[in-house]
């Protein structure tokens, strides 16, 4: 019961979420939250319930693992302010597999893992075609895209994957491949950021500038810096009212161009769904 209830307030909130992201590239704190403190009242719910309380250690376990996975992929500029806060509500909520639930390819170590994996399986599969597409289409992005990813990362994935086979080969344990996805994920972020800079961008007037709205330049007026392109948190509502002060005052034009991104919210409920039913990919792997 408690399962289903999660799942449907979890999937139904990151839908709208997915919406809004996709269409204004923001998800509302409020949503975001919103999800977080659901998770966290249904969990304890079923503990009062049944009077179990030991996998609650469980679930918290993996929603702070989640946490402070979003929180270093956020500063770290590759994702955005929502993504993290819908990590660790999916990390709370399913950091354990429910009981109501039964995938075909069960996974052999915790749910959490199979669930983090199957997303970010996801957001590559239909952000790198769409990110080829626009790297062909350029010869300079193409070469920026090559420079951006360095000798480290390069050897880095060739020593994650040749760790990863030789952990495979002495242990007997197909699993292990899964260190090998990893370096090619963090290196691929790093691919994706010339395409972004220079394909996913929108011009805004100032008034239609949100609160998290990241500029692609930064904005310095008179020697002073306003507004900074690095900081991952984006505008606030200080630099918003000051924005429109100066715009106001003719000091700076009255648009500027911020970065659209890619929209990763979907990834999510779709990550979701197919570890529920379908289940690990890496087993499924394994057992080809």
């Amino acid at each position: 019961m408690f399962g289903y209830l999660a799942l449907a307030v979890l999937i139904s909130g990151s839908l709208i979420g997915s919406w809004t992201d996709i269409k204004i590239r923001e998800v509302s704190n409020w949503l975001s939250f919103g999800l977080i403190f659901s998770m966290l009242a249904i969990r304890l719910g079923q503990g009062l319930y049944l009077g179990q309380y030991g996998y609650l250690f469980e679930t918290a376990s993996a929603g702070l693992f989640f946490l402070a996975l979003g929180v270093i992929l956020f500063y770290s500029g590759q994702w955005g302010g929502a993504d993290w806060k819908l990590l660790t509500a999916y990390g709370i909520g399913f950091g354990s597999l429910w009981g109501e639930f039964h995938p075909i390819f069960e996974p052999i170590w915790p749910f959490y893992l199979t669930l983090l994996m199957n997303i970010l399986i996801v957001s590559v599969l239909y952000t790198l075609p769409l990110a080829l597409f626009y790297a062909f289409r350029n010869k300079k992005v193409l070469a920026k895209c090559r420079k951006a990813v360095g000798r480290n990362e390069n050897l880095a994935i060739l020593l994650g994957f040749g760790v990863s086979a030789i952990a495979v080969f002495y242990t007997g344990e197909s699993v292990l491949w899964v260190f090998a996805v990893l370096p090619p994920l963090y290196a691929l972020s790093k691919f994706l950021h010339p395409i972004e800079s220079t394909y996913l961008t929108k011009l805004k007037t100032i008034n239609e500038l949100v609160e998290f709205d990241i500029p692609v330049k930064d904005l310095k007026v008179a020697g002073k810096l306003i507004i900074s392109s690095k900081g991952p948190n984006g505008m606030t509502p200080a630099n918003l009212k000051e924005l429109k002060k100066l715009a106001k005052a003719k000091k700076i034009t009255g648009t500027m161009r911020v970065k659209w991104g890619f929209p990763l919210a979907p990834a999510f409920p779709i990550g979701l769904a197919i570890s529920l039913i379908f289940g690990d990919f890496v087993i499924a792997l394994a057992a080809l």
